[in-house]
């Protein structure tokens, strides 16, 4: 029987085509070489101006569960890093990231605990949410082109229980319009959203 490799030993590899995907070269390993959580998802991201984005969560240890961005401005030759939270847990949560470029700036959310979190890629500083007392999970973004960036999460204390959907609209320097919304029991169990831009540029949420 194979023995089960290490989370500590897992990397994120990138294959780059220069033919317009007929052919790739070999896998390069581009992660910061501290493990990679065996559940959470790695997203990838690019911009209009062909900036590449990586999120995932590293797992050095089995305890120390944090997220970074890479960020590759000459199409996967190097990556810089930019922290995004710190989270200490004995298992993987399984969380996700979602990116989204408005045509000034790239932001990217993730989850830490009981919370989900968005930002900017060039900063560390998160942009406010609205309050709420309940667990978030799920978080999903997309941008149009009028300069405005949707998010929008899972809310309930029990996510195997019927639980709702929430969102918040942004603009270009994170700032929220309005106040979001609400809907629900918008979720039986385990439910995610889904966002879309329709023909109008306006936004769509599916549930």
């Amino acid at each position: 029987m194979k023995e089960q490799g290490k989370e500590s030993d897992r990397k994120v590899f990138l294959r780059v085509s220069s033919d317009a995907g007929e052919s790739f070269g070999d896998a390069q390993a581009i992660d910061l070489g501290l493990g990679v959580c065996m559940c959470c998802h790695l997203k990838s991201h690019t911009d209009d101006k062909g900036n590449l984005y990586l999120a995932y969560r590293v797992a050095p240890n089995g305890v120390d569960r944090d997220s970074f961005v890479l960020m590759s401005a000459n199409q996967g030759q190097s990556f810089s890093s930019t922290p995004l939270d710190k989270w200490k847990l004995r298992a993987c949560p399984g969380s996700a990231y979602s990116f989204a470029s408005d045509g000034h700036q790239t932001f990217v959310s993730y989850r830490n605990q009981d919370d989900v979190f968005c930002q900017p890629t060039n900063t560390t500083k998160p942009i406010a949410l609205p309050d709420s007392n309940l667990k978030r999970r799920a978080a999903v973004m997309t941008s149009n082109h009028k300069g405005l960036t949707l998010m929008t999460w899972t809310e309930g204390e029990n996510f195997n229980k019927p639980h709702a959907l929430a969102w918040q609209i942004y603009d270009s320097a994170g700032a929220p319009i309005g106040a979001g919304g609400r809907l629900d029991a918008a979720f039986q169990r385990w439910g995610l959203p889904a966002a879309f831009i329709d023909g109008e540029g306006e936004f769509v949420i599916l549930h």
